[in-house]
């Protein structure tokens, strides 16, 4: 374990770099707490968060950051803003998302319960819900309040 500080390079694995600036891992399997602009490139990495770090290799997470970069398939970023993914069958989620491949949602299995139920939009309003809430019609139809 490397506690943290700048310019580190871990070169084995299952080792946890704390954080810091500009830190490199080459190994696989590892983790860096977070920090600015450290970078990744070996599989199955985590970086913890921060700002401008890039993983290159595949299976790997940031989670979380600003203006983050996953540049290979199999990762993703979890939260943040301006980040971006620019290889296929990777993930990310947040706003301000980038990305040179078709910008598409996946959500399997999307459940949702106590769903209130109103005639139209002006029920649903005069009801309490707000613009952009869900409601069903009688006959089970999903309706955004707008």
């Amino acid at each position: 374990m490397v506690g943290s500080g700048s310019g580190n390079t871990l070169t084995t694995q299952y080792s946890i770099l704390g954080g810091g600036l500009c830190n490199t891992i080459n190994g696989s399997c590892n983790f860096i707490g977070g920090g600015i602009g450290n970078v990744s490139t070996d599989k199955a990495i985590v970086i913890g968060g921060g700002r401008q770090n890039q993983i290159t290799s595949p299976c790997s997470v940031i989670l979380g950051g600003q203006n983050n970069s996953i540049c290979t398939i199999y990762s993703g970023i979890l939260g943040g803003c301006g980040n971006s993914v620019n290889n296929d069958c990777s993930f990310i989620v947040g706003y301000g998302i980038s990305t040179n491949r078709v910008n598409t949602t996946f959500v399997n299995n999307l459940s949702i319960v106590d769903v209130p139920t109103y005639a139209d939009n002006v029920a649903a309003l005069g009801g309490g819900l707000n613009v952009k809430d869900v409601y069903q019609t009688a006959t089970g139809e999903l309706r955004i309040v707008v």
